[in-house]
């Protein structure tokens, strides 16, 4: 007798259980603190298919500046369910609340060094200081349009620079002054007369609402060392009276690294001028980066209390009268005894 065939049904591989797996976190830079569109993925395994994932808020969502938790749940054919979680951080690119800098004064602007104790050449536009700086600011700040002009001209003398400054300011219409003068005539005019110069320069740009970083002057390995402290002092002093933030101390940061100093003992070297861009890079993300409060609260900062980022520069207040912002009636020594500041 012939066996009957048995009737039967074939079954594949029993699936495994199911799972959702969720990336730790997800990153953008928006430029605006509405945030920008944010792909993600999440994996599914096992279970039996079909098995939509639905998350909230969907992968392509609008994220704003901060952080999003982002929920995810799957649920299979055979009702099994699971779930996973996630933050999507956004931070806003950082952005400057000045963007077009005039940077002024005489050859340690321009760009001239020394390869020898009596041979000076220029390094060229885009390697002296403001031309690094330009290309700092722009790598940083790249949702702006970032301008930093090279006003210097080499030998000048304080005098002349006051003399040439309300033009330049008048044509180019920047928005900061970044001032390093003062040292080509140090030896033959008094500190306070160079001083009153100095001081007139920004006082020029401050009628024109143009916020100023004034610098002090690069020590020198010759007799000129001397009579630069006595300066940078007066420069301390301008600061303080014109209200328009600490100076960006040069002085401090080359008297500690002399190598930056070329072979003349005057002009900085290459590595100096770059040197020079990083301290005055510095100064301008203290003095002008914007902080949005959304942003300090979801990487967990608190606001900063001081004067610098996020807070309202002392440069950008409206410039002193001419009955507030007049001259100190002292004379330079007097000044000098007064404050005899230390170098920072």
């Amino acid at each position: 007798m012939a066996a009957a065939a048995c009737g039967g049904s074939s079954t594949g591989p029993t699936p495994g259980p199911l799972s959702l797996t969720c990336p730790p976190q997800v990153e953008g830079q928006a430029a605006d603190p509405a945030g920008i569109p944010v792909q993600y993925q999440v994996t599914v395994q096992g279970g039996r298919p079909p098995a939509p994932v639905v998350c909230t808020p969907a992968s392509g969502s609008t994220f704003p500046v901060g952080s999003t938790s982002v929920s995810c749940t799957v649920t299979d054919a055979s009702l099994q369910t699971t779930g996973c979680t996630f933050p999507v951080l956004v931070t806003q690119i950082p952005r400057l609340r000045r963007t077009r800098f005039l940077a002024f004064g005489d050859s340690m602007t321009a760009g001239q060094t020394s390869l020898a104790p009596m041979l000076l050449m220029t390094v060229g536009l885009p390697d002296a200081y403001p031309g690094q700086l330009e290309q700092k600011l722009k790598a940083r700040y790249t949702a702006q349009d970032i301008t930093v002009l090279n006003r210097g001209r080499g030998g000048e003398t304080a005098a002349r620079g006051l003399e040439r400054l309300p033009g330049v300011l008048d044509e180019d219409r920047p928005e900061v002054l970044l001032l390093l003068e003062g040292v080509n005539n140090i030896r033959f005019v008094p500190t306070e007369q160079v001083a009153e110069y100095l001081d007139d320069m920004v006082r020029a740009a401050r009628r024109r609402n143009i916020d100023v970083l004034i610098a002090t002057l690069l020590p020198t390995t010759d007799d000129r060392l001397e009579r630069i402290k006595d300066l940078n002092e007066e420069i301390f002093d301008i600061a303080r009276r014109r209200r328009i933030g600490d100076p960006v101390d040069l002085f401090s940061v080359f008297s500690s690294e002399p190598s930056l100093i070329g072979m003349d003992g005057l002009h900085p070297t290459a590595a100096g001028y770059s040197r020079m861009a990083e301290v005055f890079f510095e100064a301008i993300r203290e003095r002008f980066e914007e902080h949005p409060p959304s942003e300090s609260i979801a990487l967990g900062m608190q606001a900063p209390a001081s004067p610098g980022r996020g807070a309202p520069s002392t440069s950008a207040a409206p410039p002193p009268s001419e009955e507030t912002g007049s001259r100190s009636p002292l004379d330079g020594k007097q000044r000098t005894a007064r404050r005899r500041a230390p170098q920072r």
